[in-house]
């Protein structure tokens, strides 16, 4: 009988990397993730992301370092350091949203922290916009993994030594996404991400008028249904460039030394280096 025990035991263990108790579904493991970030009061995370672009067949690897402290409603400070040519840092202590970046020594305010999120998305590429639209549940900020379709499990893997549930996706930009979620808390061990877009597909399937409004506002222009017809004009012509020009590649990141803790103004406090000028825009 024991030995009859033991070999059910390794079969289930077998059977799609994970345990007989264990029946949750991909949809339902994303959204305890969900609901983990939403109802964490407080964040604090270090990261490492390594980018390696691939563009006609050339490979430009980057790499960069970052951190991420956050307290809801709207406190943070996300800074990262790259080997890339930007390297900066986005807070709000309680004041006006701001974006500072190393080259050039400048500085900028933001109107509202969608604004300042998806500024800064542009131009670091989106690192920490994952888990900052999770926590920040209330800004209504349009959610990489919100947008995921056809959402599969793998089988469980470690990470660092954490056993982690680990799930899959498309969205509207990347033909797959995974991310590999602590069993113990729901939070986001490794996040990776293909830069080539869906092939096959004509339009932008899965890109919400939600979402088109979220990105309208955050550039502080008008919501028209003119608008929101050009940016999917404009996505669906990047998407074919891309497409044409074999662009590819995969972004990897990893969160760790992740906590909770206790968090005053003091710690989403940026001190401006010596001599930083003020821009009205990043982009000017």
């Amino acid at each position: 009988m024991r030995a009859f025990l033991v070999a059910v035991v390794f079969l289930c263990l077998l059977s799609s990397g994970k345990s007989c108790a264990d029946d949750l579904t991909a949809e339902s493991i994303r959204e305890k993730v969900i609901v983990a970030y939403a109802t964490a009061p407080t964040y604090k995370t270090q990261g490492i992301e390594s980018t390696l672009m691939e563009v006609q067949g050339k490979k430009i690897p980057t790499s960069a370092e970052f951190t991420v402290v956050l307290k809801k409603p709207a406190l943070y400070r996300i800074s990262w350091k790259s080997s890339g040519p930007f390297s900066g840092v986005l807070w709000n202590d309680g004041g006006e949203p701001s974006l500072y970046l190393d080259q050039g020594n400048e500085y900028s305010k933001m109107k509202t922290d969608v604004e300042a999120m998806f500024t800064t998305a542009q131009i670091n590429g989106g690192m920490a916009l994952m888990i900052s639209s999770l926590f920040f549940d209330q800004l209504k900020m349009p959610s990489p993994l919100k947008h995921w379709d056809v959402i599969e499990r793998a089988p469980d893997e470690y990470v660092d030594g954490v056993d982690c549930y680990v799930i899959s996706g498309k969205t509207p930009v990347s033909e797959k996404e995974t991310i590999w979620v602590s069993k113990v808390n729901y939070f986001i061990l490794r996040y990776d991400h293909s830069l080539r877009p869906p092939s096959g597909e004509n339009g932008v399937p899965g890109l919400s008028d939600k979402s088109l409004e979220y990105s309208l506002q955050a550039d502080g222009v008008e919501v028209i249904e003119e608008r929101k017809m050009m940016i999917r004009e404009q996505i669906q012509h990047d998407r074919k460039t891309l497409m044409d020009q074999h662009f590819g590649g995969i972004v990897k990141q990893k969160y760790y030394d992740i906590t909770t803790p206790d968090l005053n103004l003091k710690d989403f406090h940026y001190q401006l280096p010596e001599g930083a000028i003020l821009k009205e825009s990043v982009f000017q």
